[in-house]
């Protein structure tokens, strides 16, 4: 039996969330952003693989994945065969920030 098909879907505040972190890193050095979006890239192919390998978080259906060699986590639930990235948020946010994002 084949698996599901999963499309990505980021929000807009996600969209931010992204823009922010890769403005942060281009301004430290061309290269760390570029490694920045190799790792976004290699995170999203795991997540497409096997959406539900990932931990869940302590709100409603939403599960996160750590993205590799950087502090940062994407926030997501799965609906259907997509995936729903609500936040892109640094690791050491605190788990009420995390619930307030969430929450909208």
């Amino acid at each position: 039996m084949l698996s599901p098909t999963y499309t990505i879907r980021y929000s807009e505040e996600s969209i931010e969330d992204l823009t922010a972190i890769a403005k942060h890193y281009a301004e430290i050095s061309t290269a760390l952003k570029d490694k920045l979006k190799v790792a976004i890239l290699k995170t999203e192919v795991d997540l497409l693989r096997n959406p539900f390998a990932f931990s869940k978080v302590s709100f409603k259906d939403f599960r996160r994945i750590i993205i590799k060699n950087f502090p940062y986590k994407i926030l997501y639930r799965v609906e259907n065969n997509e995936i729903l990235v609500f936040a892109i948020l640094h690791q050491a946010r605190s788990k009420k920030v995390i619930s307030k994002r969430l929450k909208k």
